[in-house]
């Protein structure tokens, strides 16, 4: 059966987060490495919970600047200078994606994006990796109120792309994250960008170079 809408998990698939820029700017600012910010980071977000819209969100990050500031004793300059970080600026989108969702649009098939991402702005990353613009849905576990693997997310995104669960075909870089999809009857295939070369008869690409194949092999051809 030909697939009808191909739902892609965004980190690790669709883009990286830029850590050597990153921490080329935070580090020296804060004298702690990204590693220790990024932990102080999932203790706040657990204290505070995951924002469910964008207003949320901003406050969340806002305190969180607000918290580390008063650890380190930052002056206020260097306060304003955290408040104004956009985080958005600092995801890359892999060589291979837009190709990848140009393909998918080429075959008229509809483009979804699940991500247990925790914040609320999962488009607005989008847009500004250029993906967006061939993305018809892009649901974040925060907003929509389930994460992968549950099975709810997965029919969440199904049913917004218009499409049957078993009509979908998921890149996702988390093993259980492939096997909760394949549950439901989903064709789900293992992204591992470590890896040198496709297995495509274990379900595992290195990258999405391999995407055309594995749609021809559904029995996707191009739309006249």
């Amino acid at each position: 059966m030909a697939i009808e809408a191909v739902i892609f998990d965004r980190d690790g698939v669709l883009t990286e987060f830029d850590i050597d820029a990153a921490e080329a700017f935070l580090q020296p600012k804060l004298g702690i490495t990204l590693i220790e910010l990024a932990q102080r980071w999932v203790r706040w977000s657990d204290l505070i919970g995951t924002p469910k819209n964008e207003a949320e969100e901003e406050d969340l990050i806002r305190g969180f600047w607000m918290y580390i500031s008063d650890l380190i004793e930052a002056d206020n300059e260097l306060r304003q200078e955290l408040f104004a970080i956009d985080y958005l600026g600092m995801i890359r989108p892999f060589a291979d994606a837009l190709a990848a969702v140009q393909h998918c649009k080429k075959l008229g098939l509809k483009v979804g994006v699940l991500s247990n991402f925790s914040l609320a702005t999962l488009g607005q990353s989008l847009a500004a990796s250029g993906l967006a613009d061939w993305v018809d849905y892009a649901a974040a576990a925060p907003v929509i109120g389930y994460a992968k693997p549950q099975a709810e997310a997965y029919y969440h995104i199904a049913e917004k792309l218009g499409v049957a669960a078993e009509d979908c075909l998921l890149l996702d870089d988390e093993p259980i994250y492939v096997q909760g999809a394949k549950t439901l009857g989903m064709t789900s295939i293992l992204v591992n960008r470590r890896l040198l070369t496709h297995d495509l008869d274990n379900d595992v690409i290195c990258d999405l170079t391999a995407l055309p194949t594995l749609l021809e092999r559904s029995g996707n051809t191009a739309v006249a």
